[in-house]
């Protein structure tokens, strides 16, 4: 396995795991990421677009971690890195929003941040692996 691709893969299962963390007290109760998702969308504080869709991509993160797991396993390595940067920007925006918000932010933000930079970092390494090369070895 290639050094990008471990980093990809390794950041997408991180991806993965983090919603299932503790990501914020609210009140007394400490709720997962799954669970702000669930408690943002049934409050309907998600007025725009692009927030209901990070809402709703958050559900799908273990499943992109899947894809991303079994596209690197066929070398398909294109779609794992686009997939992958896909889960990390994900997990990064869901941080920043806690970071940003008014409850007291627990572990998961910062292991969400930390495993989608991961998964970007990892994408973006095995894409300039995957670019053309010319003759001498170039970019072309």
């Amino acid at each position: 396995m290639r050094g990008g691709t471990g980093l990809t893969v390794a950041g997408a299962i991180g991806v993965a795991v983090a919603p299932v963390l503790p990501w914020a007290r609210t009140g007394r109760a400490a709720r997962s990421g799954f669970a702000l998702a669930h408690l943002a969308q049934r409050l309907g504080l998600a007025h725009t677009w692009p927030l209901k869709a990070l809402l709703f991509a958050v559900a799908l993160l273990p499943l992109l971690a899947a894809v991303v797991w079994t596209a690197a396993a066929l070398e398909w390595r294109w779609v794992m890195a686009a997939l992958a940067a896909v889960a990390g920007g994900i997990a990064i925006a869901g941080a920043v929003i806690v970071w940003r918000s008014t409850v007291h932010a627990l572990v998961g933000p910062p292991v969400g941040a930390v495993a989608g930079a991961a998964a970007v970092a990892g994408a973006v390494w095995t894409a300039i692996q995957l670019r053309p090369r010319g003759a001498n070895g170039e970019a072309t």
